[in-house]
């Protein structure tokens, strides 16, 4: 993690923000679609495929509803894939992404964190290896994301969730760990999942966030951002 010109107490401070609906619309089924379309051998592609086609409706509810179990779902039809695979394919699922194209709203909230002197940390409930190249578009500091259980070397079709989302003492460890101080720190959420990260923090706000999220923020008084944009490529 790049070091932060500002300081409190000898520690950085950062920004944490989660990317979906902060930079990216709902992003865990075209993840699974770039991964699904690369399987090897055409019937596995085609079984794939139509496993996840079958499945859109529900996914596409899920996404305002449950975005955590969307991810999980998605991750069921990369079942069987090797870690080998994964870790080459992964990226292109976001490949040609740019600052461009993610949302003007999210990219604002990173250049404000960075004129303050905080780093910039995104975190995603979706596969890390796939929003690499968003991290890079975004310009972040650190990207903390979901991983693929494997067994035999093979993907076993459960998403792991991201180390920081574990609970507040997995953010205390992650911050001991990075130096940061989370009371001059800012976080920004989208899902009930991100209840401890927000909590941590001295600044939380949420944007665009879930109907159970939403309510909490309204019960603590935490401040809500609406962010609009879809990504065009």
């Amino acid at each position: 993690m790049i070091p932060s010109p500002r300081m409190t107490a000898g520690l950085a401070t950062a920004a944490f923000l989660r990317v979906e609906e902060t930079l990216l619309p709902r992003h865990a089924v075209r993840a699974s679609l770039a991964l699904a379309t690369a399987s090897p051998g055409l019937g596995e592609r085609w079984g794939r495929l139509g496993a996840l086609a079958a499945a859109a409706p529900l996914l596409a509810g899920l996404g305002v509803a449950d975005r955590r179990l969307q991810a999980r779902l998605c991750a069921l039809h990369l079942r069987g894939l090797s870690a080998d695979r994964v870790a080459l394919l992964a990226p292109e699922a976001f490949a040609g992404l740019t600052a461009g194209d993610l949302r003007p709203g999210g990219l604002e909230v990173i250049e404000r964190a960075r004129r303050h002197g905080h780093r910039v940390v995104l975190v995603t409930s979706g596969l890390q290896e796939a929003l690499a190249p968003v991290a890079a578009a975004a310009g972040a500091d650190a990207l903390v994301g979901g991983a693929l259980e494997l067994r035999d070397d093979a993907v076993t079709g459960r998403l792991l969730p991201p180390s920081l989302l574990a609970g507040p003492g997995a953010v205390a460890e992650f911050a001991a760990r990075e130096g940061i101080e989370l009371r001059g720190s800012y976080a920004y959420g989208s899902d009930l999942a991100d209840l401890p990260l927000l909590g941590a923090v001295g600044f939380p706000c949420v944007v665009n966030p879930d109907w159970r999220l939403a309510r909490e923020a309204r019960l603590r008084g935490w401040p809500l951002l609406r962010v609009a944009g879809e990504v065009s490529a």
